[in-house]
């Protein structure tokens, strides 16, 4: 590539699961002060995108969903971070369809931070493009070349799993490549900090999140990483703070206090049901690692 203005982007959207949703991504699409050098429409399934990856000639493939709203100047701002050839991914901002404002320190937009966890915050705007650990689900891009060594890297069942655009980018920082946040690629999408259909408060969600993390950070950086295993102990320490609400919402109270009766001692045990699904998901991950681990199995 000589320039971003010289860029070709093939743009895919994935997870068209709504003909309405897809219909106004495509209209948006449309409307580019720059069009796309091509436009792939799949699903989710991970035989679908990696043809999708591997049928792709553009220098650049930008991964957004069928939720995303581009803004016209969107693959203008993508691409201009490509003029430096060490930079392998872009991603840009997400403004929520909702309208709800973005939270978290603009010192921690998708970073990893020492203890294994992971920052969000793709809908804060820093004012400049910062480099990040990850790209966000939803308007993220990468150079073709490195996407493909990424999947390869990866093998196929990657691109299959909700949160592929974290796994491929924390590969890519691991082999030393540089991602970079670009606040100024607006997309209007729904809030990505978890992916589509996942509640951090609910239980089953909130497992999975764990389970995945400890699968993508050990499939990235390898077993002898110590980011996995600080992970769990990160989330064991957590748990202390589930046992201290408990203790206090257990606590007995008189009938004119507020809070009193069946409910809230419904609702102190439910406190206590956070650490087997904290701890289960943490463990169910590096069983997933392992299996995934094991000869013919990628």
């Amino acid at each position: 590539m000589s320039g971003p203005d010289s860029t070709a982007v093939s743009v895919i959207v994935t997870g068209a699961h709504r003909s309405e949703e897809l219909a106004a991504c495509l209209d948006h699409l449309g409307r580019l002060d720059r069009a796309p050098h091509e436009v792939l429409v799949i699903g989710r399934d991970a035989e679908d995108q990696q043809q999708a990856v591997e049928a792709c000639n553009g220098d650049v493939v930008a991964l957004i969903d069928s939720t995303s709203r581009p803004a016209p100047t969107w693959l203008d701002e993508l691409t201009a971070p490509y003029e430096d050839p060490d930079v392998a991914g872009v991603g840009g901002r997400i403004i929520s369809g909702d309208g709800s404002a973005a939270e978290g320190r603009l010192s921690e937009i998708g970073r990893l931070l020492p203890n294994g966890s992971i920052t969000m915050g793709f809908g804060l705007d820093p004012g400049k493009p910062v480099l990040t650990d990850h790209l966000p689900h939803g308007n993220a891009s990468f150079r073709r070349a490195d996407l493909r060594r990424a999947a390869r890297l990866l093998g196929p069942q990657a691109l299959s799993e909700h949160r592929s655009t974290t796994l491929i980018s924390l590969t890519l920082r691991a082999a030393g490549s540089r991602l970079v946040f670009q606040p100024s690629a607006c997309v209007a999408a729904p809030s990505t900090e978890f992916p589509p259909g996942q509640n951090p408060f609910s239980y089953r969600d909130r497992y999975l999140h764990n389970r995945d993390l400890v699968v993508m950070l050990i499939e990235a950086f390898g077993w002898r990483s110590p980011y996995a295993a600080r992970f769990a102990r990160t989330m064991l320490r957590r748990q202390q703070e589930h046992v201290r609400r408990f203790a206090r919402t257990a606590v007995p109270r008189g009938a004119d206090e507020p809070g009193a009766g069946p409910a809230s001692s419904a609702d102190s045990w439910k406190a206590l049901l956070w650490i087997p699904t904290d701890m289960g998901g943490v463990a169910a991950g590096f069983a997933h690692a392992a299996r995934r681990s094991m000869p013919g199995r990628r």
